[in-house]
């Protein structure tokens, strides 16, 4: 009866030391799992920082583009008010044009008249060197 005892206690105690080495290898294992769980969380941790970085940097781009934008049309704007602004001195220009030519014209006919005073003559010449 003692062996038997003896016999079921080193059957016990093989079994014992078996579950030792095998908490020992679960104990490697989640230690290793835990050390991976914290790799993946620094991990984690960065790419939420990168994500957030480069959010910022687009709603930077957008805001410029936008500044960008806002320049352009306050240039268009200005373009096209130049433009009109030129469309008007170019017709001025020709209404004076004419205008000059008229003169011009009414000048020399005068100028051809017999009819003419010594002062209207002379105010004739002053005008025709003005022009010229």
């Amino acid at each position: 009866r003692i062996e038997e005892l003896q016999a079921a206690a080193t059957k016990d105690h093989e079994k014992a030391l078996g579950l030792e080495a095998k908490v020992a290898e679960l104990q490697v294992e989640v230690k290793g799992l835990v050390d991976d769980k914290g790799q993946l969380q620094a991990q984690v941790k960065l790419m939420k920082f990168d994500t957030t970085t480069k959010a910022t940097s687009i709603l930077e781009s957008q805001a410029t583009i936008e500044a960008t934008r806002h320049q352009l049309r306050e240039l268009e704007e200005q373009l096209a008010q130049k433009e009109r602004d030129n469309e008007e001195l170019q017709r001025e220009f020709l209404a004076l044009r004419k205008a000059n030519l008229i003169h011009t014209q009414t000048i020399k006919a005068l100028g051809s008249s017999k009819d003419l005073s010594d002062s209207q003559s002379a105010e004739i010449t002053a005008l025709k060197n003005t022009i010229a």
